[in-house]
């Protein structure tokens, strides 16, 4: 769940109905898997292009300048702050997330309407859902406003947009004028520490080109819903014979295993016993090892 929070306009023009919160999902680029090799450049624990992200901020005018007159900012000195994101830090195609239908009776009352669809997975569109907040008319200039946004999708990026709405029986009112520009801000949400864990590790024995000698052949089930775009895979190799031992990591891009036909062939271990494991590298950083095989007998 994620909260935003802002403060209303310094001078409205009219008495403020309601505020109108949105959200986009922008998509992380697939094309970031080409841009070069992961496991020879390693990124950051954040994407470095999404490190610099600024909040764009806008004033937003009067729905109806008659006088002359402007909105001052949905929030003041023309910001969103953001409020507690809880499991929430707040992708480059932007998308419809959330989506507003109002429906005014009697100058106050909102109907409101959901639509909802099933995200399938991290580069398709995501549901879709109203979020109206209500202005609270007891509440004046400098006066905090949020709201609370319970369906994000785990690290992924989002446009996040604030719009006030005046009373429509404002006898000066325009059609379509009666809301203000939103102002805006992105942010991406936080991670799932297990989203990007490795199942059902396993492996077979294959024969090399010349018939005579026996490698590993690993395989193992994708992240189903990870913490963005997978990057790498880092094979974890250790002697369980021997005292004393480091791991050796031998690292495979998101390119390659996916060329691979998700079958990764280890090179030609040394006789010996050893414990394997897997674990993938996302946009967010390295999730957890798998469970290793242990006692793993290299063929003589």
């Amino acid at each position: 769940m994620s909260v935003i929070k802002w403060e209303p306009p310094e001078k409205p023009n009219g008495r403020l109905t309601i505020y109108i919160v949105k959200a986009a999902l922008i998509h992380d680029d697939p094309e970031l898997l080409n841009q070069r090799n992961y496991c020879e450049e390693p990124i950051t624990t954040l994407c470095e292009q999404y490190n610099n992200i600024t909040k764009i901020t806008e004033s937003v005018p009067n729905p109806n300048p008659t006088d002359g007159e402007r909105y001052s900012s949905v929030v003041s000195k023309n910001k969103i702050a953001q409020a507690a994101l809880d499991n929430v830090n707040f992708e480059n195609r932007l998308q419809n997330f959330i989506y507003v239908k109002r429906t005014f009776v009697n100058g106050s009352r909102i109907r409101r309407n959901t639509e909802s669809t099933t995200y399938s997975d991290q580069l398709e569109t995501n549901e879709r859902m109203l979020k109206v907040v209500m202005a609270n008319n007891n509440q004046t200039n400098g006066s905090t406003f949020t709201f609370k946004f319970d369906k994000l999708r785990h690290f992924s990026m989002y446009s996040i947009s604030v719009m006030a709405c005046r009373d429509l029986v404002d006898p000066l009112l325009r059609d379509d004028t009666y809301c203000s520009y939103p102002v805006v801000i992105n942010q991406r949400t936080s991670k799932i520490d297990v989203a990007d864990s490795v199942r059902m590790l396993n492996y077979r024995n294959v024969k090399d080109g010349d018939n005579k000698t026996t490698k590993f052949q690993l395989f193992w089930e994708e992240p189903t819903n990870p913490n963005g775009l997978i990057l790498s895979y880092a094979v974890l190799l250790k002697r369980i014979d021997w005292a004393n031992v480091r791991p050796t990591e031998l690292c495979f891009t998101q390119k390659h295993y996916s060329s691979s036909n998700g079958q990764i062939t280890l090179p030609q271990l040394s006789n010996g016993k050893y414990s394997i494991s897997v674990k993938a590298t996302s946009l967010a950083g390295d999730g957890y090892p798998s469970d290793p095989f242990l006692k793993l007998v290299a063929i003589e």
